[in-house]
């Protein structure tokens, strides 16, 4: 019966509202130093297949990211982050904001290219384009958001591994603010007696059916609960690790990311 009322409503939802949504925003703390000094720092890191980002199937990644040095991209052949798993670091902000730097796991940790950001330095108070792209090995960092433009870092990797996760975080001090351009679909997946208990865009009377629709429309807005009782419709934020508990009279609704809905992963 749950699978037959997804579809229903996803259906529903195709048909008048199948539009893209571009961006998800993430906020990182500061939870500790890199690889280098900390090897456990990619499990600390956000993963983004929790936002529905397919790293096996994508060769790269854009965002604007806000913070005053030291923020971290992991590409990881651990779909979880694994620590013991091959793995790149790059660390944007290095040296006070002002180069980019990139790890690849050997025996060690070690630095094996790096460059300075010049005009691209991270801004404590400003949102800095840049983007990521690991196609056969072939390790990019550039500024901006179209990919291959101003690259900063090129590197070819002679042993290189299949990229299946993307963390990102920050530290040493620092906590950023990202947003990070992936497609997202607008579909949503419900699971009804179930209410997420992450943090709220916003709260609101609504009905069944306008509910998902006024989330569909907020970019930071990442899934939505109803309740059958009240119309209580409670809008989602993104950048929140997926909590959820049983709740009767709740239906719970995420939207779909890159063909992928958070509550059906």
């Amino acid at each position: 019966m749950k699978e037959y009322i997804i579809l229903i409503i996803c259906q529903y939802f195709e048909d008048i509202s199948a539009s893209l949504v571009s961006e998800i925003w993430v906020h990182t703390p500061d939870t500790g130093y890199g690889v280098h000094w900390d090897p456990k720092a990619p499990e600390l890191s956000q993963h983004l297949n929790q936002y529905g980002f397919n790293a096996s199937q994508s060769y790269s990644i854009n965002f604007d990211l806000k913070v005053c040095s030291n923020a971290f991209v992991y590409l990881s052949a651990s779909p979880i982050m694994d620590s013991n798993a091959a793995l790149y670091e790059v660390c944007i902000g290095a040296n006070g904001g002002t180069e980019v730097s990139l790890r690849r796991q050997v025996s060690t940790f070690k630095v094996i290219e790096s460059n300075v950001l010049g005009d691209g330095s991270t801004q404590c108070g400003l949102f800095q384009p840049f983007w990521i792209s690991w196609q056969n090995g072939n390790i990019k960092i550039g500024k901006g958001l179209a990919i291959d433009n101003e690259v900063v870092v090129d590197w070819n990797d002679p042993n290189p591994f299949i990229i299946h996760g993307v963390g990102v975080k920050t530290g040493v001090g620092q906590s950023g603010q990202w947003t990070i351009h992936i497609e997202a679909l607008g579909y949503f997946c419900l699971h009804t007696e179930t209410r997420g208990t992450m943090e709220l865009v916003k709260t609101t009377l609504a009905t069944e059916y306008s509910c998902p629709y006024l989330c569909h429309g907020i970019n930071n807005c990442m899934g939505f609960n109803f309740n059958v009782h009240t119309s209580v419709c409670e809008l989602i934020s993104t950048g929140e690790p997926m909590l959820t508990v049983t709740d009767s009279g709740w239906t719970f609704g995420t939207k779909c990311f890159q063909w992928k809905c958070f509550a059906c992963i």
